[in-house]
C-alpha cells in the first residue's frame, strides 16, 4: 500500500538548531499520519555559505530515505549523493534518526529538490518534496542622505558572505564612472565582523560642498556567487 502525502504548508524553516524533529514528535497524535505537517515545507531558501536544515519530521516510521535532484544531475540520487572525501567534513549529513538533512555549507550545487521517503511501521509509505533555492550574499545597502553644506556624511555598505571555502569577497566604493574615488575630502574605512564573514566599508565625506550634491557614489558588493551595486547621492537639506 502506498500513501503519497501532499503537504500544503509553505514557509521558511529556521537554520540548524539540533533535535528539531525529535523534540516535537510527541505532538503528532494521529497514527495514520506519517509526517508532521507543521514542521515540513514545500519550498525554502538557503543562504549562500551558511548551513541549512531540511526537515522530514515523521513518527512511527521504520526507515527514512533521502533523494536529491537538480538541473546539473537531472536524475534522483540516493543519499549520500556527494562523493566521499577523507580530508573534508562539509558534505550533507543526516540528523535526528534521518528526519533532518543538514547542509553544512550551502553552495550553488545545493539548489534543487530534496525528497524524503518514509516507511511506517504498518508498511505505509509517504514521500515529501522540498525545493531549495540558494540565496545570494545578504546585502546591506546604503541610503541617500540629506545634509547641509559643510557637514560630514557617512555611507555604510556591507555584505554577509557566509563561511565559504572561496574567500573572495569584495566591498568597495566608486564614483559614477566606476573609478576609484580620489578626493582628499573622501575617505573609506574597512571592517570585518563575525569571523570575517561580514564585510563593511564606509565612505565618509567631510566639509560637504555644493559640487557634492551632483555626484553619484556607487558601492559594489561581489563574491563568487553574485554581485550587486548600489547608487547613493548626497541630497541638500532644506534650510528653514
Amino acid at each position: 500500500m502506498e500513501l503519497f502525502a501532499v503537504i500544503l504548508v509553505v514557509g521558511v524553516l529556521p537554520d540548524f538548531i539540533g533535535g528539531t524533529c525529535i523534540s516535537k514528535n510527541d505532538s503528532v497524535k494521529e497514527d495514520f499520519k506519517i509526517f508532521d505537517e507543521n514542521q515540513i515545507a514545500d519550498f525554502d531558501y538557503a543562504q549562500f555559505g551558511k548551513s541549512k536544515t531540511i526537515d522530514c519530521c515523521a513518527h512511527n516510521v521504520s526507515r527514512i530515505l533521502w533523494y536529491f535532484w537538480n538541473k546539473q544531475y537531472p536524475e534522483w540520487r540516493l543519499f549520500p549523493w556527494e562523493p566521499y572525501c577523507s580530508i573534508c567534513d562539509n558534505r550533507p549529513r543526516l540528523e535526528d534518526n534521518n528526519q533532518t538533512l543538514l547542509i553544512m555549507e550551502t553552495g550553488k550545487e545545493h539548489s534543487g529538490i530534496y525528497r524524503c521517503i518514509a516507511m511506517s511501521q504498518n508498511n505505509s509509505i509517504a514521500e515529501h518534496n522540498t525545493t531549495i533555492e540558494r540565496q545570494t550574499p545578504l546585502y546591506i545597502a546604503p541610503q541617500d542622505k540629506y545634509v547641509s553644506i559643510g557637514d560630514t556624511v557617512t555611507f555604510s555598505c556591507a555584505g554577509d558572505f557566509g563561511c565559504t571555502i572561496d574567500k573572495f569577497r569584495q566591498v568597495g566604493w566608486y564614483d559614477e564612472n566606476y573609478d576609484f574615488i580620489n578626493n582628499s575630502r573622501y575617505s573609506t574605512s574597512y571592517a570585518e565582523k563575525y569571523g570575517e564573514t561580514y564585510v563593511e566599508v564606509s565612505l565618509t565625506i567631510t566639509d560637504t560642498r555644493e559640487s557634492d550634491f551632483n555626484k553619484t557614489f556607487i558601492c559594489l558588493v561581489s563574491s563568487p556567487a553574485d554581485y550587486q551595486y548600489f547608487e547613493v547621492h548626497i541630497l541638500k537639506k532644506r534650510e528653514y
